[in-house]
């Protein structure tokens, strides 16, 4: 059973039932699921999750009022509830940070530095993917005041177009520099760690590229190859190319140096051809940087526009 699957059965048997009996005036206004950090919040848990701080568990979120005035005794609550299921190896502190009682702002504050949805393309810039995923992943169990659901629907409907053409931008400036040209420069050279470094870089920015173009937020650097191959084409395809760039030694392989080489202008390609498609850039270069200043110009807020062209 996975994570997921446990956590919302552990919800369903013990959290529920009690929060029905021992807070009656606040089961209408407490949400619960489960969001957040852990291979469990994407469905990527497996048994080695298990050695580390997997265990069922969920999140409940207050609003402000009720979070000030029963906060301490819903975790006690929690605790007593769940008691018989903890299991986990990791420290105290790290484990208690990511399941229990939390107030709605303050849970998203954590992450994104936030207790607000953003509103204003400015606000939208200071937001890193990597935390919006944190934010937007899971599941809910219970919402009825619906204000936990409200907060994670605005996020979910995805950055303001702006935003996103800024942000695939600056992946094509870092994919067509430090993938098109650094990388096979430095394999010239037999600059072995620039050239992996710069290979780094290059799979970095496809797999935030591809789920840019797809409108989902890419998880942090764990899970970003694994979420990469869960979306639609070209998604499992770019996966698969970036998997034979990565493993030197395994079946994958990266072949000889032309090879390696060749299979970043083919995952290049790739892009270009998706970007085409999907009406993102009309530009028929091969080199991903004709393609970011072209982009750029579909920007309509200037203040974005002006913006360095790899930022963002």
């Amino acid at each position: 059973m996975t994570g997921m699957a446990a956590s919302r059965e552990l919800f369903r048997r013990r959290g529920l039932p009690m929060l029905e009996r021992r807070f009656p005036d606040l089961i209408h206004r407490v949400a619960a699921g489960l969001v957040g950090e852990g291979s469990e919040c994407f469905g990527f848990d497996d048994d080695l999750s298990h050695d580390h701080d997997w265990q069922p568990g969920f999140c409940l979120w207050l609003n402000d009022d009720d979070f000030n005035t029963a906060s301490t005794a819903v975790q006690r609550a929690y605790v007593e509830a769940l008691h018989p299921m903890r299991n986990c190896s990791a420290p105290d502190g790290e484990a208690s940070t990511r399941r229990g009682v939390f107030a709605t702002g303050a849970f998203f504050f954590r992450f994104l530095n936030r207790s607000t949805p953003p509103e204003t393309n400015a606000d939208w810039l200071k937001l890193p993917e990597e935390y919006l995923a944190v934010c937007t992943n899971g599941e809910i169990f219970h919402d009825p005041l619906g204000e936990f659901s409200d907060f994670r629907s605005k996020l979910l409907d995805f950055y303001p177009q702006d935003i996103r053409l800024k942000r695939i931008v600056a992946r094509c400036v870092t994919l067509a520099q430090d993938g098109q040209y650094n990388y096979p420069r430095c394999l010239e050279r037999n600059e072995t760690v620039a050239a992996n470094h710069a290979l780094a870089r290059f799979i970095h920015a496809a797999c935030s590229l591809v789920h840019l173009l797809h409108r989902r937020y890419k998880p942090f650097y764990k899970w970003m190859h694994r979420s990469l191959g869960r979306l639609p084409a070209p998604g499992p395809e770019v996966a698969d190319h970036l998997d034979r760039l990565a493993d030197p030694q395994g079946e994958a392989g990266q072949g000889s140096r032309d090879e390696r080489r060749d299979r970043v202008e083919t995952v290049a390609e790739i892009l270009v051809r998706t970007m085409r498609r999907m009406d993102v850039s009309d530009s028929s270069s091969g080199f991903l940087l004709k393609h970011a200043v072209v982009i750029r110009e579909r920007i309509a807020d200037p203040t974005v526009r002006r913006l360095p062209l790899g930022s963002g």
